[in-house]
């Protein structure tokens, strides 16, 4: 079993429009999702729900052995959700998505945005996913997401062993754009208690890995 901590902090938004999931299966599979809403778009708490509960829904209710087949009909299910909460709340809604699934030794992962996914060994991270975003003018803007209008791109997945990890977490922007965040991970391995001076909404998952 997995040793799992997670936190969720509020920014200075009226709502925290992050949403995770994280569960450990009967068979030893371990499943996580962190969603981040998009801003400037209606309902991002709504839409960041939405995706997490839909991907988690088609993980753990298909049995197939092909990781990347399933993840792709995940997403796709995810953004039909989407699509139909869009058409009856009559608004654009969507939301930066990473998932992962950690299955033996090896860590399956697949993303849309930039909720990023790091990998840990020692006081060591490394970013596993790259991020889906171009700097416009005076403002930052996501290229993927989960909005309903279907995939421009093929989905990102990749694979990577864990025999050379102490442990895995993923964290939305307002959680790594902080370094007293990242810092309490590197330096003591575990989540800072309270997050100073927070601008955007900010959660992390973090999987402590034990040898399988």
């Amino acid at each position: 079993m997995e040793d799992i901590k997670y936190c969720s902090q509020k920014g200075l938004g009226d709502i925290n429009q992050d949403f995770f999931l994280c569960n450990q299966l009967q068979d030893g599979t371990c499943i996580a999702i962190l969603a981040d809403g998009m801003g400037g778009l209606q309902y991002g708490e709504i839409a960041a729900d939405i995706v997490a509960q839909s991907i988690y829904e088609t993980l753990t209710g298909h049995s197939s052995v092909d990781i990347t087949e399933l993840f792709v009909k995940a997403f796709k299910q995810a953004d039909n959700a989407v699509a139909d909460k869009c058409k009856a709340l009559s608004c654009k809604m969507g939301a930066a998505v990473t998932v992962l699934y950690l299955k033996g030794d090896i860590a399956y992962y697949a993303w849309q945005g930039n909720v990023r996914l790091y990998g840990k060994n020692g006081k060591s991270i490394y970013q596993l996913t790259e991020d889906h975003q171009k700097e416009g003018n005076n403002c930052t803007f996501l290229t993927r997401c989960v909005n309903g209008r279907g995939f421009r791109y093929p989905i990102s997945i990749q694979e990577t062993k864990i025999s050379d990890m102490d442990s895995l977490f993923l964290c939305t922007d307002g959680f790594y754009q902080s370094r007293n965040c990242l810092d309490s991970i590197i330096n003591e391995g575990r989540l800072p208690i309270r997050i100073e001076n927070l601008e955007d909404d900010a959660s992390c998952i973090l999987i402590q890995l034990h040898n399988r």
